[in-house]
């Protein structure tokens, strides 16, 4: 999906609750061929040892066809999720029965 330039990005929220690094937020904001990743993880010392995957990180994205790539690693916290509950829920988008979220079109 390409975004024009003109457009507003794409911007995701990535959350994921691992056992040995904590909570893990990727921030990822998204416009034609470039993009942003701001990483981060509940336990300080932990967004350090993801940034020593970083070239491993930009290698995917590249052959992803995305040719402007910036990444950010950093111990102040990524913005907090979006309350998904299901009184928040906008329609058309309705959870399913396990706990994944998807968008009727």
């Amino acid at each position: 999906m390409k975004i024009k330039k003109d457009e507003e990005p794409l911007k995701v929220l990535v959350s994921l609750n691992t056992k040995h690094l904590g909570t893990v937020n990727a921030y990822v904001e998204m416009q034609e061929d470039v993009l942003h990743v701001q990483m981060s993880s509940s336990i300080d010392e932990e967004t350090g040892y993801l940034e020593g995957f970083d070239r491993d990180l930009r290698k995917v994205l590249d052959d992803l066809g995305f040719s402007d790539i910036t990444t950010t690693y950093s111990e102040t916290k990524v913005k907090a999720p979006i309350d998904v509950s299901e009184e928040t829920i906008p329609s058309p988008i309705q959870q399913n029965g396990k706990g994944h979220f998807e968008q009727r079109i």
